[in-house]
């Protein structure tokens, strides 16, 4: 177990985690797959804005959303003043959501889902759960 544990701590090297030990011992111990929960968190986080270089590409996009950015930079609102506050939200959106994918119940529907990982032929092989309680952990941004 100590050399797949290893083995595996290399992996969430390379993949960038902050505590790569952590990760794969979680992995092998906990019988999760952790791999899978990491690059699935990373995923998300690689949509949330860093820096002010998404306000130039929102510039030119010639939306509503646009509109509102140049109306609040003309007014004088500081650049990363408005990347701060995109970003926040953003991450509350994520956090929120990895939030209902945890807890499914949480509807008055009834309607129940899942996160899975698939393999090539789109077979689920491990549920990927509890996303709520790494998704901060996994923030690239203190990587920078």
């Amino acid at each position: 177990m100590a050399a797949r544990a290893q083995a595996l701590e290399a992996v969430f090297t390379a993949l960038g985690a902050r505590d790569p030990a952590h990760w794969a011992r979680s992995h092998v111990e906990g019988g999760v797959d952790q791999i899978g929960r990491f690059v699935f968190l990373r995923a998300l986080w690689g949509r949330v804005v860093r820096d002010g270089r998404f306000l130039d590409k929102v510039r030119k996009e010639r939306t509503e959303f646009s509109y509102v950015v140049e109306r609040l930079l003309v007014a004088g609102v500081d650049e990363a003043d408005l990347v701060a506050l995109v970003r926040a939200m953003q991450v509350r959106l994520l956090v929120d959501t990895c939030q209902i994918v945890d807890d499914p119940s949480d509807n008055d529907e009834g309607v129940r889902w899942g996160l899975w990982r698939m393999d090539k032929r789109g077979l689920p092989l491990w549920q990927l759960g509890d996303l709520r309680l790494d998704v901060l952990e996994v923030d690239p941004a203190d990587d920078v």
